[in-house]
């Protein structure tokens, strides 16, 4: 369901949450914002929780026109800003967002790491494949570095055993054509959406994980989940050389940090991972004990438990529901 689907159930939505009288009531996208507000004036608790720099994310959307973006983008921004004032807690996934609610009266980061259970068996990885394979797994968009992904796969040597796989849905069917004309993508397995259930097994099947954003404001302070997701899995990661990634990267040994705007620099890090086997298992390995040690779910999960029990009252146990 796109956002604009989403605006059109508010109605839906405002009534089966006054129906089900929750002692607090945690929001996930900025369009339900107002909603919030309005469950504040009838005495309830509201958590936002913020995983996108609105402002920014709408300047990128190429289903919002141009010519109304900056004017679209500034008065969201303002009036997210101003409505969360009145919330109980934001729980923004970065630093760089959590700057935006300075005037809140608690912020507490939360970030989005993956969850140790759903990568247990990452260790196991079934007979390899007779190709290197690296994936990507996500939104299929420009800004996502998605064409500099194939047009690299098209500047490696034909003698190279290598394939990208791509799960995803693309933003628009002429980016998808845009996409599949380029030379690299005789090298590439589109795959289309991929159930998240499914990415652990999905992510055992190949050898690398990439993730090239280019360096628009947000993703500069943004932490990606499906860079940990690959970590976990066992996977050496290719990723944008931004100060934030590359700290986290280049401390846990666990990949290479590329210019997401040179094909040719990806290139050669997908061909020095495929020459050296020893290593990138080796940077996979890293990989994984990073996340067990510090970028899990299961640790960062306990400030949420304890948000919500501050919220209900010392001894109480959330107990929490969630549509996944």
């Amino acid at each position: 369901m796109n956002r604009w689907e989403r605006l059109l159930i508010q109605g839906r939505i405002w009534r089966v949450a006054l129906a089900e009288k929750a002692d607090v009531y945690h929001l996930q996208d900025p369009e339900l914002v107002p909603l919030g507000f309005m469950l504040k004036v009838f005495g309830k608790k509201v958590v936002y929780d913020v995983h996108e720099d609105l402002h920014e994310d709408i300047l990128i959307k190429d289903y919002v026109p141009r010519t109304i973006r900056y004017p679209l983008a500034f008065i969201s921004d303002v009036v997210e800003k101003l409505l969360s004032r009145s919330f109980e807690a934001i729980l923004p996934a970065t630093d760089g967002i959590a700057a935006k609610f300075n005037h809140c009266k608690r912020v507490i980061v939360l970030r989005n790491y993956p969850r140790l259970a759903q990568f247990a068996s990452s260790g196991k990885r079934p007979q390899p494949h007779p190709e290197f394979r690296c994936a990507y797994i996500g939104c299929l968009t420009a800004v996502r570095g998605i064409s500099e992904l194939v047009q690299a796969m098209g500047s490696l040597s034909d003698t190279m055993n290598a394939r990208l796989v791509l799960c995803g849905k693309f933003e628009s069917e002429r980016y998808e054509r845009d996409v599949r004309a380029e030379d690299g993508f005789q090298k590439t397995d589109f795959l289309g959406w991929v159930d998240y259930r499914q990415v652990p097994d999905l992510l055992a099947t190949v050898d690398a994980g990439m993730v090239c954003v280019l360096p628009l404001p947000h993703f500069l302070v943004g932490l990606p989940l499906k860079l940990f997701e690959y970590m976990a899995a066992g996977l050496p990661v290719i990723a944008s050389n931004f100060p934030l990634w590359r700290e986290i990267i280049e401390s846990a040994g666990c990949g290479i940090c590329v210019d997401p705007q040179n094909p040719m620099e990806i290139a050669a890090a997908i061909r020095y991972l495929c020459d050296h086997p020893e290593e990138r298992r080796a940077m996979g390995e890293r990989g994984r004990r990073a996340v067990r040690e510090r970028f899990n779910w299961e640790e960062e999960g306990k400030k949420l438990i304890s948000v919500y029990q501050e919220l209900l009252g010392v001894g109480r146990s959330p107990q929490i529901l969630r549509d996944e």
